[in-house]
């Protein structure tokens, strides 16, 4: 695990921003999948000016999706400017809101599970990128803490999917939710996590020495075998 620290917000972001558009030259010829989070992270998508390679190979979705279509995370990421370059330069994606069995929060999760499972089985010797931001909270993608009810954490865990339709109640403002599984994000084989804000440096700081998932989700990260975290806030590791 890998931490640039930054002085300030944004010099974090542009370091951050060059770091996602390294990895996609690096592996420009093999086929990659990007899996994007929402949330803060969607900023590494504002830049369009350093990447001018080829993005054929490229497929592009969201690591978690709100069962809402006028805040949708992919409509956010669909109007960043990175987003658009990519498609423009050959690359293509998934819209959970695009297909049959859209209207149905289990349908979307469904969509997702078996379009990620089949892009890894056309693909075996492909790469994997995903980018995560970390709430407040500690909850990253679509999974939430919870230290009083397991057994609603256990949803995320208890399931062979790699990706299902959740509904998080009261821990976020947007409760319907079709995340990417802990099984989904051990897949992954390079991960950037983007925490920007000094409010951030408590929640961070619990991130790395954390041990347990429902305390903290987000540690599920550090299963990836190569992470960068990008960060302006002071950390003690």
């Amino acid at each position: 695990m890998n931490v640039f620290s930054a002085r300030t917000e944004v010099e974090n972001l542009a370091a951050a921003q060059v770091g996602l558009v390294h990895l996609l030259n690096q592996y420009a010829t093999q086929p990659t999948l990007l899996l994007v989070s929402g949330g803060s992270a969607l900023a590494l998508f504002d830049r369009s000016d350093l990447f001018s390679g080829d993005a054929s190979n490229v497929f592009i979705t969201v690591l978690d999706e709100r069962f809402d279509r006028q805040h949708s995370n992919f409509a956010a990421l669909s109007s960043r400017p990175l987003f658009k370059t990519l498609i423009d330069r050959g690359a293509s994606s998934g819209n959970p809101f695009t297909h049959k069995n859209c209207d149905t929060m289990d349908g979307v999760a469904e969509y997702m599970h078996t379009t990620i499972t089949d892009w890894y089985s056309r693909n075996p010797h492909g790469h994997s990128i995903a980018t995560f931001g970390i709430g407040h909270d500690g909850h990253m993608a679509g999974i939430f803490p919870d230290n009083e009810d397991r057994a609603w954490f256990r949803q995320y865990t208890e399931t062979d999917k790699l990706y299902i339709a959740i509904d998080v109640g009261h821990r976020n403002l947007h409760r319907y939710r079709i995340t990417a599984t802990p099984r989904c994000i051990q897949k992954v084989i390079d991960g950037i996590v983007f925490v920007t804000g000094k409010e951030k440096e408590p929640i961070l700081k619990q991130f790395i020495n954390e041990t347990i998932p429902n305390r903290i989700p987000a540690i599920y990260i550090k299963s990836i075998p190569r992470i960068c975290i990008y960060t302006d806030a002071a950390v003690v590791a």
